[in-house]
């Protein structure tokens, strides 16, 4: 089976989101998603899952381990004190993936298994900033995964006010 190439990928993963928020969860078809992205069906299904739910899930698990940077290597940009690219790489993600902001805010708080995921999410990222961290109390990793959250989504923020900011934050 063909692998997606990076770019199909991400216009898949966008379509999907973009799907649920404009027809509404799971109101959407792989046929609608797999022509939009210029894939077939069966590779969709072969990549992301056997069902809507299935491909659903899959694009919320790859969309926010890149989000969120739960990987060891964006775990050790961090920790060599790349704390900047890593927030790029992010943003980087966020802009090819732009539909994934208002999906996560839609389902974030809801006690659905969709909210219940992107809680796992944000707890996993919680345990992360915890570890790369270990000075900050909950609180304060709180508010650090907020001015993340700004850093990475504000449209006109660059490389120097990132820096700027950061310099602000007693992360030692």
């Amino acid at each position: 089976m063909e692998m997606i190439e990076n770019k199909k990928l991400e216009a898949l993963l966008n379509a999907v989101f973009t799907a649920e928020n404009q027809k509404g969860h799971l109101k959407w078809k792989v046929s609608e998603l797999a022509r939009a992205c210029k894939v077939s069906k069966s590779l969709v299904y072969y990549h992301l899952g056997k069902s809507k739910v299935e491909i659903l899930y899959s694009c919320i698990d790859i969309v926010g381990a890149e989000f969120y940077g739960l990987n060891p290597t964006r775990e050790n940009m961090v920790r060599s004190g790349d704390l900047i690219s890593s927030i790029e790489y992010t943003r980087k993600m966020f802009m090819q993936t732009p539909a994934f902001t208002g999906f996560y805010v839609r389902w974030r708080m809801t006690q659905t298994d969709v909210g219940k995921r992107l809680e796992n999410l944000d707890n996993r990222y919680q345990a992360k900033l915890a570890a790369l961290f270990p000075k900050l109390n909950a609180v304060e990793r709180e508010g650090l995964q907020a001015i993340f959250h700004g850093l990475v989504t504000s449209p006109k923020l660059d490389r120097t006010s990132m820096i700027a900011v950061l310099k602000w934050l007693p992360l030692g």
